[in-house]
């Protein structure tokens, strides 16, 4: 079965994406979605479940922490019975900490393999690559750093790419990693890979980054299409 991989860049890209990844989550999805919680965290929920509504998504569940704490017990029952995982934006520290970690690490690894969609937004699309970009509003340096992420795109990955300083730090991954290609995606846009490779661009704008000297940070951008 094919292991599809929806990768967006910021809440307008929901409407588009919700279409596919909700086709792909079966005749009878039941989807899981993985948040970080915090204060107020309910709020956002509505920008995520209405266009799963829309499509007739009547079953989903939802994870989240209570505080601090992840009943992981019952994230791995979630995860592992849901047709469709997405996981949400944020704090991409936070969802490393939860989700990047074993034992839900294995476990959203292995639904991936067995053909379970999965999508992630901004911080979500972060966590899917191989290595993870924490920018300097999580790091609290002047500088980004890279940590291990779920390894779905060998790639670098970065979100909200209509801003000037998500293109330096997808840049500065870049370089720091040894990464020759990278993929961005602005507010807008969702990236569509099936088996690692990507398909095509949902809405827009979304870029390849190709990276033509390390040292002085040289670079081509492809806008996708």
């Amino acid at each position: 079965m094919a292991r599809r991989l929806f990768l967006l860049g910021g809440a307008a890209a929901l409407e588009a994406a919700s279409r596919e990844f909700v086709a792909a989550a079966g005749p009878d999805p039941e989807p899981v979605l993985l948040l970080q919680g915090g204060p107020g965290w309910e709020r956002y929920l509505p920008r995520y479940l209405e266009p799963w509504k829309r499509l007739g998504v009547r079953r989903y569940r939802v994870v989240a922490p209570d505080g601090d704490r992840l009943d992981v017990e019952a994230a791995l029952q979630a995860v592992r019975e849901a047709t469709g995982i997405f996981i949400g934006g944020g704090d991409t520290s936070i969802y490393h900490r939860l989700y990047g970690a074993e034992p839900l690490r294995s476990a959203l690894a292995a639904r991936y393999r067995a053909g379970v969609p999965l999508a992630g937004l901004s911080a979500g699309a972060r966590l899917a690559s191989r290595s993870c970009i924490l920018d300097p509003t999580e790091t609290g340096t002047n500088a980004i750093a890279t940590v291990r992420g779920l390894g779905f795109v060998e790639d670098v990955v970065e979100a909200h790419f209509d801003t000037p300083r998500a293109r330096s730090w997808l840049l500065a991954a870049m370089r720091v990693t040894g990464s020759r290609r990278g993929w961005g995606m602005g507010d807008g846009a969702c990236l569509v890979f099936e088996d690692g490779r990507f398909e095509r661009v949902l809405g827009g704008p979304a870029y390849r980054v190709e990276m033509s000297d390390f040292a002085s940070g040289a670079h081509v951008l492809h806008e996708l299409t």
